[in-house]
């Protein structure tokens, strides 16, 4: 569909995925960590809290640059390995504790290969930029940068520090995403949340994961996945969905509709023009 990048959240992946990405050409930013000391309910004692009860923040501290070390020794031969993070939405990045860390795992990184820049998933811009945990990083990452800075995305950024460069490192899949780094060389590129379906943050009954992706969970392509490929393809796309006009929402599972429904047809396209049949009479062209 056009996507040539794939993030590794938020864990290093098995060795047959890199494998993979360099047979098939794709760029890999491989990331190493989800947290690192704390969670986001603070607390101030000895005992570190993190996102879970029984998370890595229990062994950060002893492991988490030994761990960082491996990774990078394991993964830096591949071709397809051109950027790491050191960490997803690390509640650290808040503190000025935290900006001492990402400083030394950096440090780490370029250490132990000088031949890759550094970035980490920051949901948290307008601390991160007044504190220097921004400043810590090779490539300003973000996520969700939209929530902060809304039409301006990556614009303040490189305002701020022309010379740097800035990734998605977690997006939405609003066009502003898209176009942002379309029409801007300082910005790289997107890893949208999520390419694929997951088992998880379910929400409720009956669902069973994650509903959100580009794919579902048996490879089959959503309408967002259909818009994206229309946006990242440089081949001819057109793909059409369908919405029931009472519910307001695409669905492609079925064709088996009532007479009486009114469906609101929308098409997916980077072609000049398009035509609608219904029937074998056409409907125009726009």
């Amino acid at each position: 569909m056009g996507c040539n990048a794939l993030r590794t959240a938020h864990n290093p992946f098995a060795p047959e995925f890199y494998d993979m990405a360099d047979s098939m050409g794709f760029y890999v930013m491989d990331e190493a960590l989800d947290e690192w000391t704390r969670g986001w309910p603070y607390n101030f004692t000895e005992n570190n809290r993190g996102k879970a009860e029984n998370g890595y923040q229990l062994y950060f501290d002893q492991w988490g640059e030994t761990d960082i070390r491996k990774m990078i020794q394991r993964d830096r031969n591949h071709p397809s390995v051109v950027m790491y993070s050191i960490g997803n939405e690390i509640p650290d990045q808040l503190t000025d504790e935290g900006v001492i860390i990402a400083k030394r795992l950096v440090k780490v990184c370029h250490e132990e290969d000088s031949t890759r820049p550094v970035t980490s998933g920051c949901d948290q811009y307008m601390t991160g930029r007044k504190n220097g945990f921004m400043d810590a990083l090779d490539i300003s990452g973000f996520n969700y940068i939209e929530r902060h800075l809304a039409d301006s995305m990556y614009l303040a950024e490189y305002v701020r520090r022309p010379e740097k460069l800035s990734v998605g490192t977690e997006t939405g899949k609003s066009e502003k995403y898209f176009t942002s780094y379309r029409d801007n060389s300082y910005a790289i590129g997107q890893f949208i949340w999520v390419g694929w379906d997951y088992l998880g943050e379910a929400k409720k009954a009956p669902q069973r994961g994650w509903q959100g992706g580009l794919f579902d969970v048996s490879g089959n392509i959503r309408p967002d996945g259909m818009r994206h490929e229309a946006y990242w393809s440089n081949k001819p796309v057109v793909n059409i969905c369908v919405a029931k006009e009472d519910e307001k929402k695409i669905n492609i599972s079925t064709w088996n509709w009532d007479e009486d429904d009114k469906l609101i047809v929308s098409t997916y396209s980077n072609c000049e023009e398009v035509e609608l049949f219904l029937n074998g009479k056409s409907l125009g062209r726009k």
